[in-house]
């Protein structure tokens, strides 16, 4: 008789209520479900994309930007990076007490305005100011969002990687298709895909905002203190959690200083070699006009970009375990190697040594790749150098590697392109080879009909 009621004391609610827990079999460590995943991928992957391919389609969209000018190609990349350098040097220091909507208001405010200047304004100056407001919302952009994902694991950061990646491939084969293919004129070819700024707000609506709470982000680190012997009590147990003294700052800046030098070099010599030395180089013979020469140069890079930022997304998505142990901290390796080819690159350009345009092709492939290697590893290392509590300022902090890199080059390239350029048209017979630019202002009318 005492053990009837006993059994169904047992066998009552509490283990119905126990039969519920395996549903949360399916939550990672992190406390993300697969269709948190999925999500986030959608939105870190997205809006990477959107910040890369606009930047890659206006730098692809240079040569026609100062069509019938003797401006050096470089004018348009210095303009973009010059704003990025000071965003992410500065921003990253003081924007903890900015919401994330506002800045990401501010990123497609900025984004919008610029576009609307380069397409309908005729001015090359003008179009130069709208090409520094892309660079805002590319800057303030990359900064805000790689910080983000602080908040939402290591697909997120695997995600922003490859799509960035995406977004350097996908904005020279839009431009290259519309206007060396299609024959659309650059100013429709733009004016076409501008709506799609509006997409940098849905990407970040469909985040949950709630995991952005100082709160949260604590407890997710109780959580993982459990198996992370790395996460100490000490640094648990301080709160408010996420606001770091300007002391934690710099030493967490201290501890990522070799990543950034090693993603400046990197980027110093990819944007040198593509964009004021290859400009010098054009074969009579290819299949294309000279001023197609540059959308190639920069599409070809763009495809090694994307393959190589993008690797460790698919191997964090299919084998997450492998991660930790493929990340490549020593980018510094990379970056001499980078280095080495723009060494060549310059020989190559005042010695015409190469013979086919598609040796150049190949060159730019090659450099492209080591660069979307050198950032991906540079960007997942991070987590794995600094203590949690900086990995927030850090993912902000480390893109000024590749912004002063990009603005060096671009700097550098003022001197470097006129000096090739000149020499160039001294030892060939035909000059309209040592320019990959139209020689008339075609902005709005087609230029893929001009070869030769």
């Amino acid at each position: 008789m005492d053990k009837h009621p006993e059994e169904a004391e047992y066998t009552s609610g509490d283990e119905a209520s126990d039969e519920d827990e395996p549903e949360n079999d399916d939550v990672d460590d992190e406390g993300f479900t697969r269709l948190d995943h999925i999500t986030i991928c959608i939105s870190f992957s997205g809006l990477a994309m959107l910040l890369h391919s606009f930047f890659s389609v206006v730098i692809s969209g240079s040569q026609d930007i100062l069509g019938g000018t003797y401006i050096p190609t470089t004018t348009i990349l210095a303009s973009h990076v010059s704003t990025m350098v000071i965003v992410t040097s500065i921003l990253p220091w003081c924007m903890q007490k900015i919401p994330y909507l506002w800045r990401t208001l501010i990123v497609f405010a900025a984004m919008a305005s610029g576009t609307v200047l380069i397409i309908l304004v005729d001015n090359v100056y003008v179009k130069i100011i709208g090409v520094s407001l892309n660079a805002l919302a590319h800057g303030l952009g990359e900064i805000s969002f790689l910080a983000l994902s602080a908040f939402y694991g290591k697909f997120s950061l695997t995600s922003f990687a490859a799509g960035s990646g995406a977004g350097i491939l996908l904005g020279p084969i839009y431009y290259t298709g519309m206007t060396s293919w299609l024959c659309v004129s650059p100013q429709i070819s733009l004016t076409v895909i501008a709506p799609t700024t509006l997409l940098i707000l849905l990407f970040y609506y469909l985040l949950d905002k709630d995991r952005i709470k100082p709160y949260a982000f604590l407890e997710k680190y109780k959580n993982l203190k459990s198996t992370d012997s790395e996460c100490s009590d000490d640094y648990l147990d301080k709160e408010p959690f996420g606001l770091l003294s300007w002391g934690e700052k710099c030493t967490a800046a201290c501890q990522i200083f070799p990543l950034m030098i090693a993603l400046c070099s990197a980027y110093i010599a990819e944007y040198i070699t593509i964009h004021a030395v290859f400009t010098t180089i054009a074969f009579e013979d290819a299949p294309f006009a000279p001023r197609d020469h540059f959308v190639y140069y920069v599409l070809v890079s763009g495809v090694g970009e994307f393959l190589f930022r993008s690797y460790l997304s698919v191997i964090a998505w299919f084998k997450p375990v492998l991660m930790r142990g493929l990340v490549v901290k020593h980018t510094w390796i990379f970056s001499l190697i980078l280095l080495a080819f723009m060494s060549l690159a310059v020989c190559a350009s005042f010695y015409r040594i190469f013979n086919s345009v598609w040796s150049v092709l190949l060159f730019c492939f090659i450099i492209g790749s080591v660069s979307g290697f050198v950032f991906t590893n540079t960007v997942c290392a991070v987590p794995l150098i600094v203590e949690p509590k900086y990995k927030e300022f850090c993912l902000g902090l480390v893109t000024i590697g590749e912004s002063a890199g990009v603005l060096i080059a671009s700097l550098a390239g003022l001197a470097v392109e006129p000096a090739l350029r000149k020499h160039c048209t001294h030892i060939v017979k035909k000059t309209a080879l040592c320019y990959t630019r139209p020689t008339t202002n075609r902005w709005s009318a087609s230029v893929c009909s001009l070869k030769g």
